[in-house]
C-alpha cells in the first residue's frame, strides 16, 4: 500500500471543516478526484455507499468510514484500486502573549490529510498521486 500525507493550516475553525468534508452532496465541487455524487443526502452517513463518477472509468463508490471533529476517513473503490482517505483536524493553537503559559485557539485549524492506496491501477499512477493531498488541501481551504 502506498501513501501520501500532506498538511495546512486552514483559516476556519475546526467544525466547519469537518463539515465540508462531510458534506457528500458538495464534495466533488471541490475534490479534484470526483467529477460528480449521487447522494440523496447532504451530509454523509457512515457506511453508505454512494456511487461517485471519477477521472478513473468504469463504476466508483465512496463510504464514509468514520466522522467526528477530529476525525473523517472515507474509502474510494474504483476499478483497480482503492483508496482510503484520512482527514486529522486539530485546533491550531497560539501561545498566550501574557505570563500564563497557556495556548489560545486561533480559529483555525491544522488539517492532515493522507491517501492510501491499493490496486493494480492506483500503483501504476503511484507518482502522479504523490501531490493529490496537497492539492486537495488547496481546494478545501479556498472552498472555506
Amino acid at each position: 500500500m502506498t501513501a501520501f500525507t500532506a498538511h495546512r493550516m486552514i483559516l476556519a475553525p475546526r467544525a466547519r471543516v469537518a463539515h465540508v468534508l462531510t458534506s457528500i452532496a458538495e464534495l466533488a465541487e471541490w475534490n479534484p478526484a470526483l467529477l460528480g455524487v449521487a447522494a440523496p443526502d447532504r451530509v454523509a452517513t457512515i457506511g453508505r455507499e454512494y456511487r461517485v463518477t471519477t477521472r478513473v472509468p468504469g463504476p466508483a463508490t465512496l463510504r464514509y468510514a468514520e466522522t467526528s471533529a477530529e476525525r473523517i476517513v472515507w474509502v474510494l473503490t474504483v476499478v483497480g484500486g482503492v483508496e482510503v482517505g484520512e482527514w486529522d483536524l486539530q485546533d491550531a493553537r497560539l501561545p498566550d502573549t501574557s505570563d500564563s503559559g497557556t495556548q489560545v485557539d486561533s480559529g483555525s485549524t491544522v488539517v492532515t490529510h493522507t491517501v492510501r492506496h491499493s490496486g493494480l491501477l492506483l500503483r501504476a499512477l503511484r507518482s502522479a498521486m504523490r501531490p493529490v493531498p496537497a492539492l486537495r488541501l488547496d481546494r478545501l481551504a479556498d472552498r472555506l
